[in-house]
């Protein structure tokens, strides 16, 4: 069957292309975007789905110059309080006396703390004193190595200490990531279900960026993900709203088309990288995002002389979105390649094939299980008249 284009798609691209703000003269100052402090280029987890190569990991840290010249440059540059700020890595708690020193020496600021955890499940004193912080701090902590770090004795009860300071962030924004690597594991599903009752606000779960182990459960991997939306949405009224990364079905068109709303004319083909966050790491250098950092090449900039207008990242953006509906019209998720669900990894597809916006195999294979899932969650809410019961167009606008 032949793919179903939108009308003149080119066209369309070109006629969005400062919707998808690749030129820095539209891009910057713009609102919501986030820095990325890249703390440390080192870890002390050792994840088979890393997707940092292992060039990337090098004992190199942000220093406390660089920390203060980068928030010189964003504060000279941008409206602040358009501005949010992520320290980042590698394993950021792995240079935690600069994460306290940025924590505490700009307390009008958010900062998300992305991590591990176990840094701060071994160092009870700095898990105390970042509690003292969380209100205008944000953890975030992906449970999978840490589990890997315990070993046979994992327990939620274990780490409790550090839920618990997930769990008292007064703005609801800590969040637990829940990496999917085996979808006939008992424990992940259960430990879904788990940090919800213990009242995490928001679990975020992804599937493994794996092609083979993706492929070969594929279907175990359908059933898992729509085992969480039961418990989500359909287990007990009112469903839990805010709480999972799976209310990003109800923004995106797979949703759209079962309400009858008007398709977005545009897959969401851009992930952010660029013009929602910039990445800086310790020479000050701006890249557009943590993996584009692995390429010297992709540098937009420095905190130093600000954006370069001729970098590759924006010279060469045209050519990637000429050619991207070429790329996607075999598209194997769905027969109208706007209802891909999610947005590519630009640096992934960078360092498989040469061209950003030319999509992986892992990439296609994750949206095709996520279309199933989106489109099991949408139908389920029309058919229980969800809709009109909890004004669900108006909701997730």
């Amino acid at each position: 069957m032949q793919k179903l284009l939108p009308e003149k798609c080119r066209d369309i691209i070109k006629q969005n292309i400062k919707k998808l703000k690749l030129d820095p003269q539209l891009i910057y100052p713009h609102d919501g975007l986030t820095f990325y402090f890249l703390m440390s280029q080192d870890c002390n987890g050792n994840c088979p789905y890393c997707y940092q190569p292992k060039s990337f990991r090098q004992k190199v840290n942000l220093s406390k110059k660089i920390i203060d010249d980068s928030m010189d440059f964003v504060l000279n540059n941008f409206d602040e309080s358009k501005i949010k700020f992520c320290l980042f890595g590698g394993e950021p708690t792995l240079n935690w006396d600069m994460c306290k020193y940025i924590i505490e020496s700009y307390q009008t600021f958010r900062f998300q703390i992305m991590t591990n955890g176990i840094f701060l499940y071994e160092n009870q004193q700095e898990l105390e004193w970042l509690k003292s912080q969380m209100f205008h701090v944000d953890l975030s902590i992906s449970i999978e190595p840490l589990k890997r770090h315990i070993g046979e004795d994992f327990s939620l009860e274990k780490i409790k200490p550090l839920l618990d300071c997930i769990i008292q962030n007064k703005a609801d924004r800590g969040e637990v990531y829940l990496i999917v690597t085996d979808p006939e594991d008992p424990w992940t599903y259960q430990t879904f279900v788990d940090l919800l009752e213990l009242g995490i606000p928001k679990v975020r779960v992804a599937i493994v960026r794996q092609n083979q182990l993706v492929l070969s459960k594929y279907d175990k991997f359908v059933e898992l993900f729509k085992r969480f939306a039961d418990y989500v949405y359909f287990r007990t009224e009112p469903p839990l709203f805010a709480r999972s990364s799976l209310d990003v079905g109800f923004t995106i068109n797979v949703w759209r088309k079962y309400v009858s709303q008007v398709l977005k004319p545009l897959p969401p083909t851009m992930c952010g990288c660029g013009y929602a966050y910039l990445a800086i790491d310790h020479k000050g250098d701006i890249y557009p995002c943590d993996w584009f950092a692995n390429f010297p090449e992709f540098k937009v900039g420095t905190i130093y002389d600000g954006f370069n207008d001729n970098s590759r990242f924006f010279y060469e953006a045209n050519n990637w979105l000429d050619g991207i509906y070429e790329d996607c019209k075999d598209c194997p998720v769905s027969d109208d390649i706007r209802m891909c669900p999610r947005a590519m990894c630009l640096a992934e597809n960078y360092q498989e094939s040469g061209n950003p916006l030319k999509p992986t195999k892992i990439h296609c294979l994750c949206n095709k299980i996520e279309y199933e899932v989106y489109e099991y969650i949408a139908k389920g809410c029309v058919d229980r008249g969800y809709v009109q019961k909890y004004d669900m167009l108006n909701r997730f606008k």
